[in-house]
Parts: structure tokens; C-alpha cells; sequence
């Protein structure tokens, strides 16, 4: 920096001079009618020469000193490659050194380990050599063996050939046996196999009807309004109280017949009352028939008159159970029920 600015003060020294020099009119004296250098001129030129010497003098020790710095320079820049270098080798030294302890624990590790699988050699070797041992005991049973049976079938054989007629006799004789025996062990079994199957049968045919049996099965049903019915007509309770088990009460209600899904025993009972003077009778019917027949007497008293019956009976799947009329009168739907119930 301080170089630049010495130069560009010697250059306005310069073009000062030159300025003065060259014109005249600029310097105070006057040049008209001189052809020559005035003493004012050499003046200027002889200081302007003297400030540009001393300003090289200047450039000079400013050089001078410039050159020693960049000697001073360059000697740090070696001290300092000399010292880097100095510390690459000491890590370098130390990284070999980790290196070499790293290699001898490996070394130890496998030297460990090898000691290991010598010791597990010497085992498996001493166990081969046991086997072959008992493999070559095995092989010397194995030829005894098969020459044992070769002596044994050639026994056989001989055994074989010596027996007498009379013997073989015998064995036929057992071998008819035997075949008797076994005639009639299948025929047994035959037998046996029938009477199983039968039983079987009967066993489900008992297991169906104890089924049967276990289903419930209970209707009770009443009328809804009076109705006058003459002799011989089915009497109809179209008001389901109580239906369990019936699959066809829409066709009971339609009817008044109750047609049975179910087998067994059932409580069959039908409670009337009529309206009106005089006697009234009416019948509880299986498919038709009669089973018991119910009087009502007329009474001194009102004209509301009961007559009940109830029997049991066995039916099977298909029967039909029913009230009728016997003689006409007018029934009293409100107090009239038709009751079904299975027992067993």
C-alpha cells in the first residue's frame, strides 16, 4: 500500500514538472521572442530530478524491506511444513501402534480359538475311531448272523423233508378242522350281524317314539260369540288362549277339528254352556267317533246352562279330535273351551 501511494506522488511530481515545462505562460516569465531554456526551467527540472531520485531511493529500501519479509515468510512456511510433517509421523507412529495392539488381541483371540477346535478335533477323532471300531464288531455279528441263518434254513429244510405222511395226515385233518370251526364262527357272526341290525332298529324306533313322547303338545281354545247349531255340527272355539307344539292351529280355528302331529296320550276335554230353555247334549269325537257324550239339564233358574267332559285317549299322527252337536241349541261362545293336552 504504502508502495502505490509513493508511486502516484511521484507521478504528479512528474506531470507537475512537465506542466511547468512545457507551458510557459504558466510559469510567470515570458517566452516570446527566446528559443532556449530559461534558469527557471532548469530549476524545476533539476528538483524534479532530485524528488525523483529520492523517491527511488525510497522504492529501493521499501524493496529491500519487502524482500526480507518474504524471506521471513517463507522461512515460517518451512518451519511449519517441517512441524506438520513432524506431527503427521508421530500420528501416523500412533495409529501403527493401536494397530499392532489391535492385531495381538486378534492373534491371542485366534490362537485361542484354534486352540479350541484342536481339542474338539482330538475328540471327534477319538470318536471315529471308536466307531469304526464297533462298525467293524457290527460287520462280524452281521456274517455270524447270516451264516447262522444259512445253517438254520438248511435245518428247516432237512426238518421239512423227514416228516412222516401220518403227520402231514394230522395237519390236514386239523386244517378240515379249522375250516369247520371257521363255517361256523361266520355264520354265527351272520346271525349275530341280523340280530344287531334288528335290535338297531328297534332301538331308533324306541328312541323316535320316547322323542314323540317328550314333545309337548297343549291347546286350549274358546268361543267368541253365541251361535245357535243344530244337531250333528262341530262346534267352533276360534279363540286361541293357550298353543304350544300345534302347528295347525290357523286350521283348528277355521274348523274346530284338532288334527293331531304328535303321538301319545292326550287329556281331551270340551266345557259348553248353552243359552235357553230345555236339555241340550252334545259328543267328544275321534275321527268321527264317539268317545264320550256330555247331558245338559235345563235348570229352574236363568237360562245359562254348563255341561263339561273330559276323557283321555291314545291317537297317533293324523287323528282328529272334535265337539259336536247332538241335539240343536244355541251355544254361549264366552263361556265354551276346547282343551288338548299331551301327557306322554
Amino acid at each position: 500500500m504504502d508502495l502505490t501511494m509513493q508511486v502516484r506522488f511521484l507521478s504528479c511530481i512528474i506531470l507537475t514538472a512537465c506542466h511547468g515545462f512545457l507551458l510557459t505562460n504558466k510559469t510567470g516569465i515570458p517566452s516570446v521572442g527566446t528559443s532556449a531554456f530559461t534558469d527557471y526551467h532548469y530549476l524545476m527540472l533539476t528538483d524534479a530530478l532530485g524528488a525523483q531520485k529520492q523517491l527511488l531511493s525510497q522504492m529501493e529500501t521499501f524493496v529491500l524491506q519487502l524482500q526480507n519479509q518474504l524471506k521471513t515468510v517463507n522461512q515460517e512456511v518451512k518451519d511449519l511444513k517441517s512441524g506438520n510433517s513432524a506431527v503427521h509421523q508421530s500420528l501416523a507412529v500412533v495409529e501403527l501402534k493401536n494397530e499392532t495392539s489391535e492385531l495381538r488381541v486378534k492373534t491371542t483371540r485366534l490362537q485361542n480359538s484354534y486352540d479350541i477346535l484342536q481339542k474338539k478335533f482330538d475328540t471327534i477323532q477319538n470318536e471315529n475311531n471308536v466307531l469304526k471300531h464297533d462298525n467293524a464288531a457290527l460287520k462280524s455279528q452281521i456274517t455270524d448272523s447270516h451264516n447262522l441263518s444259512i445253517h438254520t434254513k438248511q435245518q428247516l429244510d432237512s426238518l421239512t423233508h423227514s416228516i412222516a405222511a401220518s403227520n402231514i395226515q394230522n395237519v390236514t385233518t386239523i386244517q378240515s378242522n379249522v375250516d369247520t370251526l371257521t363255517s361256523q364262527v361266520k355264520s354265527r357272526l351272520h346271525s349275530l350281524e341280523q340280530n344287531y341290525a334288528l335290535l338297531s332298529k328297534e332301538i331308533r324306533t324306541v328312541n323316535g317314539t320316547i322323542k314323540e313322547m317328550d314333545q309337548h303338545v297343549a291347546l286350549t281354545s274358546c268361543g267368541k260369540n253365541d251361535a245357535d247349531y243344530i244337531g250333528g255340527h262341530l262346534i267352533k272355539f276360534p279363540v286361541t288362549k293357550t298353543s304350544i307344539g300345534i302347528n295347525n292351529i290357523a286350521e283348528f280355528v277355521k274348523t274346530g277339528q284338532f288334527n293331531c302331529s304328535k303321538s301319545g296320550v292326550y287329556l281331551f276335554s270340551v266345557f259348553v254352556t248353552r243359552v235357553g230353555n230345555g236339555d241340550s247334549q252334545f259328543g267328544m269325537y275321534r275321527n268321527d267317533h264317539p268317545i264320550s257324550s256330555v247331558m245338559i239339564e235345563y235348570g229352574a233358574k236363568g237360562n245359562h246352562f254348563s255341561g263339561s267332559g273330559t276323557v283321555v285317549v291314545q291317537i297317533s299322527a293324523g287323528d282328529i279330535l272334535s265337539a259336536n252337536t247332538v241335539s240343536s241349541f244355541r251355544v254361549s261362545g264366552t263361556y265354551s273351551c276346547f282343551t288338548v293336552i299331551k301327557i306322554y
